[in-house]
C-alpha cells in the first residue's frame, strides 16, 4: 500500500515537473519560431522582390536605349541614305562597335519590301507586310516584338521604327538573343536562382538556366497568378522541387520578368534556425524529462529514507523508555541493595564489638583461626563498602530532577568512573591507561550528568576498540590535565575503528548511530552534548577511520576551591 502511495506521488510530481514547465517552454519555442518564420519569409520576399525590380529596370534600360539608338539613325540619316547598300552595312559595323546588340539592319518601305539589308541573312526583297510586326509599327510607330521565327527561320525579336516625313519608311534593328539572354541571367541570387524572361503566352524570349528553348513554353506559366505588377508566390516543379517565384511586367506588360529561386535556398535560414529550434526543443525537452526524472527520483528516495527514519526513531523512542524504564528500575535495586548493605554494616559492627568483647574475657583464644576470622571480616567490610559505592553511583547517574551543583575534583573522580567500567573492560581484553595531572583545579558542575557524559564516552571508546580489535590489542586512554586558557581538559582517546568523514557531521544528531539495532539508541552523545553545554564547556571530536577516536571534553574550573566533592590523589597512572 505504502509502495503505491510511492509510486502515485512519483507519477503525479514527475507528470507535473515535466508539463509545467515544458508548456511554456514549447509554447514560447513556438511563438518566436513562427515570428521568425514570419520574419524570415518576409525578408526572403522582399529581396528576391528587389532584386527582380532592380533587374527589370536594368533590361527595360537596355531596350530603351537600343530604340533611342535606332531613333538616332532615323532622325540623322535620310531614306536615301539608309537605302545604300554599303552605308547601311557601314552604319552596322559603326553601331555593332559601339554595342554588340544589334545582328543586322533593316529598310522597309510602307508596303512592307525590304529594300536595303545590312547583315548575316539574304533577306533583301522579301515583303513583311503581313507580319505581325510590321502591322504594330506602322500602328504605333515603334514596336519591340516577341521572339519570331521569321524568314531566317531563327529565333529572334527586332526593334523597328517608322518614319513619315516627306519619304515614309520603316527602320528595323535585330537584338542578339544570346547578348541579351546573358543580361537577364547576370542577376545574381546564389546557386540556383536563375532570371528569364516570358512573353503573354508564356514562351521563353531568354533561355532560362535550368533548361528550355527560346520560343518553348513555361510548364510552369498556368500556374502564375493573373495579377499585373509585382507578385511572389511557391511553386512545386515537375521534379517536386519547390521554388520561391517573382514576376514583373516588362514592355508595358507585354512581357513578364521571372526570377525564381530554389525554396531550401531562399529560406535556408528559415530551414537552419528550424532546425536548430527542433534540436534546442528536443535537448531543452529531454533535460526537464531528465531533471524531473531525477528529481522525482530523489523526492521518492528521500520521502521514503524520511519514512525509514521516522520508524527507526519510533523504535529508538520505545527503546529508549525503556531504558528510561531500566533506569528507574537500576535507582529502585540500588535503594533496595542499600538496605540489606546497612544491615549487614551494622551485623558487622556488632560481630566485632563481641569479637573484642569475647577476646577480653578470654572466650576466644588466639590463634590461626582467629586470624583466619579476622580476614573475612574485614574482607566482608572491603566488599560493604564497594556495593555501597556502586549503589551510591547508580544512584547519583538515575538522579531526577534539578542538576545537583558541587565542587569536583577530575583526578579522583576519573579513577571511580573509569572503575565501573573496567571489568568490563577486562572481559573483553582492553585496557584502560588513567592519567591526571597533579594539582588539578576544580571544577562547578553535577557530578551525575559529568559521570552520565564520562560513562557514555568510555563505553562508546569500548565498543569502538572491541569492533576492531576482539578481545586483544585494545586499548583507552583517559587523560586530566588543563589546557593553555587554563580550563580542565580531559581526553577520552582509542585506537578503535574510528568515525568516517560523512559520519563526523552527524555523531551528535539526536538518534543517529552506527550501531546496530538493539545495540544504541543514538542519544548518547547528542544528549551528552548537551549537558557538557549547560556546564559552559565543550565537547569536541576528532577521528581518523580505521585509526582511533580521540573525544575531548573541555570544562571550565571553578574560582571557589572550598568542599570538593573527590579528594585529589595527585598523578595515577593505572592500567590493568
Amino acid at each position: 500500500m505504502r509502495r503505491h502511495t510511492y509510486r502515485s506521488i512519483r507519477n503525479k510530481l514527475l507528470v507535473s515537473m515535466i508539463l509545467l514547465p515544458l508548456l511554456p517552454f514549447l509554447l514560447s519555442l513556438g511563438i518566436g519560431f513562427f515570428s521568425y518564420r514570419d520574419s524570415l519569409e518576409k525578408n526572403a520576399v522582399q529581396g528576391l522582390s528587389r532584386t527582380a525590380t532592380k533587374h527589370r529596370r536594368q533590361v527595360e534600360l537596355f531596350l530603351e536605349e537600343r530604340r533611342r539608338d535606332l531613333e538616332f539613325l532615323t532622325l540623322s540619316c535620310t531614306y536615301a541614305q539608309l537605302s545604300d547598300q554599303a552605308f547601311l552595312e557601314e552604319l552596322l559595323h559603326r553601331l555593332q562597335r559601339v554595342t554588340p546588340a544589334f545582328t543586322d539592319l533593316g529598310l522597309f518601305d510602307r508596303e512592307g519590301l525590304h529594300l536595303a539589308y545590312a547583315g548575316p541573312f539574304s533577306l533583301a526583297g522579301r515583303r513583311y507586310y503581313s507580319e505581325p510586326w510590321f502591322q504594330e509599327v506602322l500602328r504605333k510607330g515603334t514596336y519591340t516584338s516577341d521572339m519570331f521565327l521569321g524568314f531566317r527561320n531563327v529565333p529572334h525579336f527586332v526593334i523597328a521604327m517608322a518614319k513619315g516625313e516627306d519619304v515614309p519608311f520603316v527602320l528595323r534593328a535585330t537584338i542578339d538573343a544570346d547578348l541579351f539572354t546573358s543580361l537577364v541571367e547576370t542577376v545574381h541570387i546564389g546557386e540556383t536562382g536563375e532570371a528569364y524572361v516570358l512573353d503573354a503566352g508564356g514562351r521563353y524570349q531568354t533561355r532560362p538556366r535550368s533548361g528550355g528553348r527560346l520560343m518553348g513554353e513555361d510548364p510552369m506559366f498556368n500556374a502564375f497568378p493573373d495579377s499585373e505588377g509585382l507578385n511572389s508566390f511557391v511553386l512545386k516543379s515537375s521534379d517536386g522541387r519547390k521554388y520561391l517565384y517573382v514576376t514583373d511586367g516588362l514592355q508595358e506588360k507585354q512581357w513578364k520578368l521571372v526570377v525564381r529561386l530554389d525554396e531550401e535556398e531562399a529560406f535556408a535560414g528559415l530551414y537552419g534556425a528550424s532546425r536548430t529550434i527542433v534540436l534546442v526543443a528536443v535537448l531543452g525537452g529531454g533535460v526537464l524529462v531528465a531533471v524531473a526524472l531525477l528529481l522525482t527520483g530523489r523526492i521518492d528516495h528521500l520521502m521514503q529514507l524520511r519514512d525509514r527514519e521516522k520508524a527507526q526513531l519510533e523504535g529508538q523512542l520505545v527503546r529508549a523508555a525503556r531504558l528510561a524504564e531500566l533506569g528507574e528500575m537500576a535507582t529502585g535495586f540500588a535503594h533496595e541493595i542499600n538496605n540489606p548493605l546497612q544491615i549487614m554494616k551494622s551485623d558487622h559492627a556488632y560481630v566485632s564489638m563481641l569479637m573484642e568483647d569475647m577476646e577480653k574475657r578470654g572466650d576466644l583464644k588466639k590463634g590461626e583461626d582467629l586470624g583466619e576470622i579476622r580476614n573475612a571480616l574485614h574482607q566482608i567490610m572491603v566488599q560493604i563498602g564497594r556495593c555501597a559505592r556502586i549503589t551510591q553511583s547508580v544512584l547519583r547517574f538515575g538522579r531526577m530532577g534539578e542538576p545537583s551543583i558541587s565542587l569536583v575534583r577530575l583526578d579522583s573522580f576519573v579513577s571511580e568512573v573509569a572503575d565501573m567500567v573496567r571489568k568490563k573492560a577486562e572481559v573483553h581484553g582492553v585496557t584502560i591507561h588513567e592519567e591526571c595531572v597533579s594539582g588539578l583545579p576544580p571544577v562547578r558542575c553535577d557530578a551525575g550528568q559529568l559521570q552520565q557524559v564520562l560513562l557514555n564516552l568510555l563505553n562508546n571508546a569500548l565498543y569502538a576498540v572491541v569492533e576492531r580489535h576482539g578481545s586483544r590489542g585494545g586499548r583507552i586512554d583517559f587523560r586530566c590535565s588543563v589546557d593553555d586558557e587554563g580550563r580542565v581538559e580531559v581526553r577520552v582517546t582509542d585506537n578503535g575503528i574510528g568515525i568516517s568523514p560523512e559520519n563526523m557531521k552527524k555523531i551528535f544528531t539526536p538518534f543517529f548511530t552506527t550501531k546496530p539495532v538493539g545495540k544504541g539508541t543514538g542519544l548518547g552523545l547528542s544528549v551528552c552534548y548537551g549537558i557538557v553545554e549547560g556546564m559552559g564547556g565543550n565537547l569536541d571530536v576528532t577521528s581518523r577511520k580505521g585509526e582511533g577516536t580521540t573525544f575531548v571534553l573541555t570544562l571550565p574550573v571553578s574560582t571557589d576551591h572550598a568542599a570538593p566533592c573527590a579528594v585529589q590523589s595527585g598523578v595515577k597512572d593505572r592500567a590493568n
